[in-house]
């Protein structure tokens, strides 16, 4: 499945008669329902913080971490130039949970990107962290909202989030 998406989105951004707008729009279609996006930003928040969400601010809180992993993940893609992309075989952690690692490679060397996916209850296989060169998105995302939590609440959080698109 990933080496068949991998060849998906290289080839998305090949084509040259597409705006980068284009790109993304089909990029998304053709991952979306890989990522577990819920869980990342609950792993991202903290048990503790999440849990002092009402249901209207864990949806918006949700929907705002969402958009924010999706244009990262976009604009990581859009660096993209015609790098070789090796998938490995996935890896067994343990039970409902696996790792696909894939290397890009460059003239320069190459750099290591795991998905790290589990078992849903349904039985399909979502992603709940990629780590690139080693850095997970999840683990960044929690240190980066845990500094932000020093000086807020995970109100003035989700605030910053709302108005900005930035932290």
């Amino acid at each position: 499945l990933i080496k068949e998406k991998v060849a998906y989105i290289t080839g998305v951004l090949r084509d040259g008669a597409l705006t980068k707008a284009d790109k993304n729009i089909k990029m998304e279609g053709a991952t979306d329902y890989l990522f577990d996006y819920a869980l990342m930003g609950r792993l991202s928040l903290g048990k503790e913080e999440w849990s002092s969400l009402n249901d209207n601010e864990k949806e918006e809180y949700g929907k705002l971490f969402e958009r924010r992993i999706k244009d990262s993940y976009m604009d990581k893609l859009h660096l993209y130039s015609d790098e070789e992309v090796a998938v490995e075989n996935a890896v067994v952690e343990k039970k409902g949970r696996i790792r696909v690692p894939c290397f890009i490679i460059a003239k320069d060397g190459k750099t290591e990107m795991v998905y790290k996916f589990y078992q849903a209850k349904s039985g399909s296989w979502l992603i709940y962290d990629v780590e690139i060169a080693g850095v997970s998105i999840v683990q960044t995302y929690r240190a980066q909202f845990a500094e932000i939590l020093k000086n807020t609440d995970v109100h003035g959080l989700i605030g910053k989030m709302r108005s900005s698109g930035q932290l």
